[in-house]
């Protein structure tokens, strides 16, 4: 067994993903996508009020096959050098627990792209910006939307940090510097975001392509790359806020004192 393997073991027991979890989740993620399927070409009035549905089905649905998408995602960070091999032992251990930051995550990612691309999308199309006073309330309840799902998504990474910090002590009593595991938290942490950002990327696309039909009769939305790549940031620090930046604090204290 792998020595990252071991030690998470100790603290936290592998478990297999559920068989009803799973089947719960694979459901609503079809029935997310034959709603938005349905939804094509009906009125705008009804797709709007659908299209919040189709969200909400396909994140929860995301949220139940967290613990699988993290486990298929984990290898990617053995590209990263040994930091990362020791960061995909840990996700595929943890797996279970760090899927509770991938509901929040994904509806302040999904939420925020569809809004952000409906509107972009109808400027491309049309050209008409529409009245000021309309995008500034559309843009503060999405950032308000967007802020609540976020500081959801940070409580609990902070919280799993905070109860591995025995775990990160004798990491450290067996020979891991300060760096390293910081390091190996911070390859975790892009383990997250990257799941995260695609699983929100598959959801915004599947509920905005039927309203952008309905509404514009396209099906090709347009986000300009400075939104991308704020998006894309934005969702990276807030990870790294809730691992990295709490597993430094903790990291200060002698690993001795943590461990007795």
């Amino acid at each position: 067994m792998r020595p990252a393997v071991a030690l998470a073991e100790t603290a936290a027991p592998r478990r297999r993903t559920g068989g009803v979890r799973t089947v719960a989740g694979l459901i609503l993620v079809c029935g997310g996508i034959g709603l938005s399927a349905s939804i094509a070409g009906r009125p705008a009035e009804v797709a709007d009020q659908a299209g919040l549905f189709v969200m909400l089905a396909m994140c929860v649905g995301a949220g139940c096959l967290g613990p699988a998408l993290l486990t298929v995602a984990a290898p990617a960070a053995r590209l990263l050098g040994d930091a990362g091999r020791l960061a995909a032992d840990n996700v595929g251990v943890r797996a279970k627990a760090l899927s509770g930051a991938l509901v929040p995550l994904t509806l302040a990612v999904a939420f925020a792209a569809v809004k952000v691309a409906s509107y972009t999308t109808r400027v491309h199309v049309t050209g008409e910006p529409g009245p000021a006073a309309d995008r500034w309330l559309e843009y503060s309840g999405t950032a308000v939307y967007t802020a609540f799902a976020a500081v959801a998504a940070l409580n609990t990474l902070v919280t799993l940090v905070l109860a591995r910090r025995r775990d990160l002590a004798v990491t450290q009593l067996s020979g891991g510097t300060r760096g390293r595991t910081l390091a190996v938290v911070f390859c975790e942490a892009l383990v997250v975001t990257g799941t995260a950002l695609a699983v929100a990327a598959v959801v915004a696309t599947t509920t905005l392509l039927p309203l952008l039909h309905t509404a514009l009769g396209t099906w090709v939305p347009w986000l300009p790359l400075p939104w991308l790549l704020a998006g894309v940031l934005g969702t990276a620090a807030l990870v790294s806020a809730g691992t990295v930046l709490p597993t430094a604090l903790a990291l200060r204290r002698p690993p001795i004192e943590v461990v007795g």
